[in-house]
């Protein structure tokens, strides 16, 4: 049986030995907190996440059109290399011009960058009364026959006409019923293939298909006509822009590579 003495000397000897490893524990965590830097494959390397310093970059140059791109690269008024650049068709809107790979860190540098802000604001799939249509259509879409053909179905519709369509995929026949007795026709090709603006103006706007539809709403209580546009094309418009994009900087002989 452990004398008194004794019983202290241990429980003395746990104690401390419970500190030692508590401050043992606190070295361990405060050289986890120390991160270590070394050298691998000619790079820095540290065992915590750290933030690199990039090279300094210059502050693209921002334009709304393709031309303002084209002026840029032509006159070069930065003195750029141009063999060590490239035209990045980002998008139907967006043109970026970039460096090859360039530093430690394989960067890209942008030095002027086309955007396409100035383009209407077209609305797809969500249904709107005839003279909001109709404007629409006139302001946003480039005029051709298919547009003329819509613009003669929605400007024949008045509020409380009742309207109906059959579409068996290669026309659609509208029908508008002013009266009991009267009873007007139009047809329309099914889908019908439109320009809207969606893209820079100095190409060509891309043709895609799209489904006329229209209903009856109310507004305010009375019966009015409805109409929206659905797209039918998949999205495809948005290779044509871009291919458009590629081929007008090509055309222009900017000496870059151009990509899309």
């Amino acid at each position: 049986m452990l004398e008194q003495t004794d019983l202290k000397e241990s429980l003395s000897y746990l104690i401390e030995q419970g500190g030692r490893r508590q401050d043992l524990a606190h070295e361990l965590a405060d050289e986890r907190k120390t991160p270590i830097v070394f050298e691998l494959n000619g790079q820095p390397v540290t065992t915590r996440k750290f933030e690199r310093f990039l090279e300094p970059e210059p502050t693209a140059i921002s334009v709304t059109t393709l031309s303002g791109l084209v002026s840029y690269v032509k006159s070069n008024p930065d003195g750029l290399d141009l063999e060590k650049v490239l035209c990045h068709v980002v998008s139907p809107t967006k043109v970026i011009l970039r460096s090859k790979l360039t530093g430690p860190y394989l960067q890209r540098p942008r030095y002027i960058e086309a955007e396409a802000s100035t383009l209407p604001d077209i609305t797809f799939g969500r249904y709107m009364e005839t003279e909001a249509f109709n404007i629409m259509l006139l302001s946003s879409f480039v005029p051709s026959e298919h547009r003329a053909a819509v613009l003669k179905v929605t400007g024949n519709v008045e509020a409380g006409v009742a309207a109906k369509t059959a579409d068996d995929g290669v026309t659609q026949e509208v029908v508008l019923r002013a009266g009991i007795n009267r009873k007007e026709h139009s047809e329309l090709p099914s889908p019908i293939v439109l320009q809207p603006y969606r893209t820079f103006p100095e190409v060509e706007q891309p043709a895609s298909a799209f489904l006329l539809r229209l209903k009856q709403v109310n507004n305010d209580g009375q019966p009015v006509a409805a109409f929206t546009l659905f797209e039918a094309d998949g999205g495809a418009w948005r290779g044509l822009a871009m291919a458009s994009i590629k081929g007008y900087l090509e055309t222009a002989g900017l000496g870059v590579k151009v990509i899309a």
